[in-house]
């Protein structure tokens, strides 16, 4: 009897710690766009590349403006690592890098989640993230596929 109960507590045990650690790799922001924009998924790589402005267009042609955090905010360092797979200072360089040759610049920054969804609400075009928490009711929650 106690062999049985040991086994099913150990079985509960590693749900447990496997729950756990799937809901630790879940990020804690939301990628979001106007609630305009027809889009409703698009994959890690994809998302990149309208932050890095390497895509310039939505699929229906609006111009894309993408809108990031503040440098030294936690959800841009978060943001950076599970999209770009780079740190937050590798982007950075990446824009110095592409001023400084004249390709592009960077899209604007806003400080707080608020901004970003009332930006994002504005403008049809735009992109950004904001933490889970935030309210985003008047702006779509995009879907990031693997």
């Amino acid at each position: 009897m106690k062999r049985i109960l040991f086994c099913i507590l150990s079985f509960a045990g590693c749900l447990l710690i496997q729950d756990f650690a799937h809901a630790k790799n879940k990020p804690s922001y939301n990628v979001i766009i106007n609630i305009k924009n027809p889009t409703s998924s698009l994959t890690r790589k994809a998302v990149s590349k309208l932050f890095l402005k390497k895509t310039r267009k939505w699929p229906d042609g609006k111009e894309v403006r993408p809108i990031d955090r503040l440098t030294k905010s936690a959800i841009r360092e978060e943001f950076s690592k599970t999209i770009h797979n780079k740190s937050t200072s590798s982007i950075k360089a990446y824009w110095q890098r592409q001023i400084f040759s004249g390709h592009s610049v960077p899209g604007q920054e806003k400080r707080t989640d608020k901004e970003v969804i009332d930006y994002v609400r504005t403008h049809p075009g735009a992109i950004g993230y904001v933490s889970k928490k935030a309210k985003m009711d008047s702006v779509k929650v995009l879907k990031i596929k693997k």
